[in-house]
């Protein structure tokens, strides 16, 4: 189980070295009290093709900007999808997350007609699933770095067994 921090993301070490973004033991998992907003544009595409590039592009990044305004900083995680996004939050700011996001989508619909799909997820429904990790650029810049937890293969890998100079697979004939 991992510890309650409001300021998790805020808290995160910082990384100075390049090379050790590579490192998955320097990325923290979301606390449990944590959850993760996702919206999305539905039939994106089509409104893409209808020449809605820029209003789909627009409620992606409404829903972050929706979430940031809740703390007043850029103290969240957060990843843009171009029709949607993904950002994670502390539990303290549920109700105001909801509220936000009933907004985003209300004037997704009134002013762009899009269907813009929302949803929150508490990160104890999806443990381990994303790790966190903040780098610092020559310049300065800081950068949230997210890492996907690497998933179980559900196919059965087939060792490959070297005879007579060519390469079978176990299991086809």
């Amino acid at each position: 189980m991992n510890t309650s921090s409001p300021s998790f993301y805020v808290d995160l070490p910082v990384l100075n070295d390049f090379l050790d973004i590579a490192q998955p033991r320097l990325y923290a998992p979301l606390p449990d009290d944590w959850h993760v907003v996702v919206t999305d544009v539905r039939n994106s595409t089509v409104a893409i093709n209808n020449g809605m590039y820029k209003e789909v592009n627009l409620m992606g990044a409404s829903t972050i900007m929706a979430m940031l305004n809740l703390t007043g900083s850029f103290s969240l995680p957060f990843v843009f999808g171009g029709d949607g996004a993904t950002v994670c939050l502390h539990e303290s700011l549920l109700s105001r997350a909801r509220g936000a996001l009933l907004a985003t989508k209300r004037m997704a619909e009134e002013v762009y007609r899009l269907d813009l799909r929302t949803g929150i997820v508490p990160v104890t429904e999806i443990p381990n699933m994303v790790t966190f990790a903040q780098f610092r650029d020559p310049d300065g810049n800081i950068f949230g770095i997210v890492k996907s937890a690497e998933r179980p293969s559900t196919r059965r890998k087939k060792k490959a067994v070297r005879r007579k100079g060519r390469t079978k697979r176990r299991g086809k004939k």
